[in-house]
């Protein structure tokens, strides 16, 4: 049982890992925002007075972020909506 639990932990580590690491294809602006709206769970707004930005340019860089990820075929499993 703690062979089996030990296992089940590598594998959600590596998971984990190839989500980041294919989150870090992205450039770095938008890899930002996108981090902060998912994983932190900001609203835009929020995102924008975090970041110091308008924002105008914090949905954008959502928007241009999540469009990356969806017409990418390797990256395409990461985005839900």
């Amino acid at each position: 049982m703690v062979r089996n639990r030990y296992i089940d932990h590598l594998r959600a580590q590596a998971s984990r890992r190839r989500t980041r690491e294919k989150f870090e294809a992205l450039p770095q602006e938008q890899n930002q925002v996108l981090a902060l709206a998912h994983f932190s769970d900001l609203t835009h707004v929020e995102i924008a007075e975090r970041l110091h930005l308008p924002l105008g340019t914090v949905k954008g860089r959502l928007r241009l972020g999540l469009e990356k990820l969806r017409n990418n075929s390797e990256l395409r499993g990461i985005v839900s909506v």
